[in-house]
Parts: structure tokens; sequence; C-alpha cells
């Protein structure tokens, strides 16, 4: 036996040359020489094996199988497989990849002895990580580190630490006008993106606190009653607005009011409105109620003649 070759014949010279003879052939008269000596030299033919490329969870590509020679050094096929969020790093004799490692494109040799025979090679991959940045979107103060995630492993958005002066922080978005997909803080998320070394935007939303418009207000004492007051004045003039849930007067509360229509003075009426997001404001105005001069009768004395 000769490890790597299949033997197929003999000959009468080592380099097959001479002549030839199949294994058990039947002979005669090789020689007419009493005692004579003739060789016969074996006669070995490379072995050929084929190499099966596996792509091993892989969701794109097709490769054929590569044909090798025992004794002669061959590159391995380039790699033609893909995989969704994963990167390819070598060949593995192993599925699990506990095995023999080759590279991408390696010169082989020798990779079995057996004619025939059928060496199955495994793709490995490495999940493909990528970077999610936290933009502000027009906040006023703080900052939020981006964060590094794996493909296929979930992982929490970092906590927002962004603030933006008279607006409520509602959630990430991968648009900043909010018309991307939405996240909302600290959730946990996988496979935003399946490009290595990608870098996906997040940016803050934010929800606008509303405004409470309120205007000061001077009566005369007993001008007006107090139910008139208490129904229809302390609200006159009195609104509220909202950036995203439009007009909200109709929501405005009184929770404190000092006034007293009957008595001279400045008093206080404190309002409140809160919009959709729970944002409360609270707005006051100055009620002066005006002392009440009694009107005046004047006489003049007159002279009348006799």
């Amino acid at each position: 036996t000769k490890i790597g070759y299949t033997f197929t014949a003999w000959n009468t010279k080592a380099d097959g040359s001479g002549t030839g003879y199949v294994d058990k052939k039947e002979v005669k008269n090789l020689t007419s020489t009493n005692g004579a000596k003739v060789n016969l030299y074996a006669r070995w033919k490379a072995n050929t094996y084929s190499v099966v490329y596996n792509g091993n969870g892989k969701t794109g590509g097709t490769m054929s199988n590569s044909s090798h020679t025992y004794d002669q050094a061959k590159n391995l096929s380039t790699n033609q497989y893909t995989k969704t969020g994963y990167t390819f790093t070598s060949w593995n004799t192993k599925a699990d990849g506990s095995g023999t490692t080759y590279t991408n494109e390696k010169e082989v040799k020798n990779l079995t002895s057996t004619q025939g025979a059928k060496i199955n090679l495994y793709a490995q991959w490495t999940p493909n990580t990528y970077t999610v940045k936290y933009n502000g979107n027009h906040a006023t103060s703080g900052t939020t580190a981006d964060t590094t995630h794996t493909y296929d492993v979930s992982k929490q958005l970092r906590e927002n630490d962004y603030l933006r002066d008279g607006w409520k922080y509602m959630g990430w978005n991968t648009k900043a006008d909010g018309t991307g997909t939405a996240y909302a803080n600290q959730q946990s998320v996988k496979n935003l993106t399946s490009t290595n070394g990608a870098v996906v935007n997040l940016y803050a939303q934010w929800n606008k606190a509303p405004s409470l418009i309120t205007t000061n207000k001077v009566y005369y004492e007993n001008e007006i009653s107090e139910q008139a007051w208490l129904n229809n004045y302390r609200m006159k003039n009195i609104r509220a607005v909202d950036l995203e849930d439009g007009d909200i007067s109709d929501d405005i509360r009184i929770i404190a009011d000092y006034v007293d229509v009957t008595k001279p003075g400045n008093y206080q009426v404190y309002y409140e409105v809160t919009d959709s997001v729970d944002q409360k404001i609270q707005e006051s105005s100055t009620v002066t109620i005006k002392y009440n001069n009694p009107p005046i009768i004047r006489s003049e004395e007159r002279r009348v003649g006799k």
C-alpha cells in the first residue's frame, strides 16, 4: 500500500515505461534465462477527494464542491455564502468550530488519503456589531453616551439624559421628525441593523408644554356680584393652547381664588392646565377691586328777589 495512492498495475520499469501487467494477471515466459529474476514495479495513482462547503446557517449564496488530488497543493474555494447579520471568518471541519480551522482560500494539501472521500468544511460566522448614537434633537442640556450592540443579542437602549427646557421627553425615533420607528426609553432592542460597524441614529422626541394665557382684571367694588364672578368673569379671557393637542381651554381648572368683589384690594387667582401627556402648567392673574366712590349731590344757594 501507499498512503494517498491507489495501485493500478505492475510494470517492468520503475518509471512505467516498460511492460505493464494488471494485478493478478496470469503470466508466462517473462524470461528464458534459468534462475533469472524479473523485477516488476508497482504503479500508483494519486487519490482524489472532494471538499464539500457547508453554509452552516447561511441565508444566501451557493457553492460547488472542489476536487483535490493527494500530494498536490490547491486553494480552497472563495466563500460565496452570506448570513444576515454575520461576517464569515473561516472554515472548520466541525460545525461548532471545534475542529481544524482553515482561512478563506487557504492552500491545502492531503486533507484525506482516501480515494473518493468527501471532506466537509463548515462556514464559521461572527455576529456583527453596530453602534447606537443618541441625538438630543434640540436638547438644551445633557449628554447620552453611545451604546454598542451585537446582532441577535437583545440589549437595552441607554436611559435618556437629555433635557429640553419647556418640553417633555417622549422616547426615541429613527427620524428626527418622529416619522420613523419609535422606541421607548431603555427599551430592549435587537437587530436594529445587520451591517457590521454601522451607526444607528436615534433622536430624542419631545412634547411641548402647554401655554396658559391669563389677563389681569379691574372692577369696582360691588360692580359685579359674587355669583357673576364665579360663573362668568373669572374665566373671561383665560385660555390654554398646546402644540400637540390644540386648544385645551376647556381643561383649565382653578386651583385658588382669593377674590372678594365686595372689598377693595388686589387679589390673585391661580389657574392650572394639563395636556394629554400629563404636563402641568400654572399661571396667575391679578384682580383689582377698586373703591367705588358714592355720588356727591351739590346744591347752590339762590336768593329770591322780593
